[in-house]
């Protein structure tokens, strides 16, 4: 096979996986209307962008505010029951979601396993 042809068949595999994402449920013992983020100045990750990434794709707006520090940003949006979050920003999220002294439940889509933080 051409390079071509296994470019394009890595190309429609990407977009089936992509039609066939399950997002990870993040569920909160109450509603969370703002999380501390880091930002790209704290050198351990990115959580602002992961956030706003989320927020983005369940159609919520949000601000952000800086802090004294400089490292550190709060996000604050619409009190959520629950995030839908990509799998590639789950990590990033529940630093935040941890750093947030939230509470509650996550789980895959599809799945029953519930894992609590």
């Amino acid at each position: 096979m051409s390079w071509q042809g296994e470019l394009r068949e890595a190309a429609e595999a990407a977009r089936e996986r992509c039609g066939r994402l399950q997002p990870w449920w993040v569920k909160f013992d109450t509603e969370c209307g703002q999380l501390w983020a880091t930002t790209p100045e704290s050198g351990e990750g990115w959580t602002l962008c992961a956030i706003a990434r989320t927020l983005y794709a369940m159609g919520r707006t949000f601000d952000v505010a800086e802090s004294t520090d400089p490292m550190q940003a709060l996000v604050t949006f619409e009190p959520q029951e629950y995030l839908a979050v990509e799998e590639s920003d789950m990590a990033l999220v529940m630093q935040a979601v941890r750093r947030s002294g939230h509470h509650g439940t996550y789980r895959k889509a599809g799945t029953e396993k519930e894992y609590k933080f």
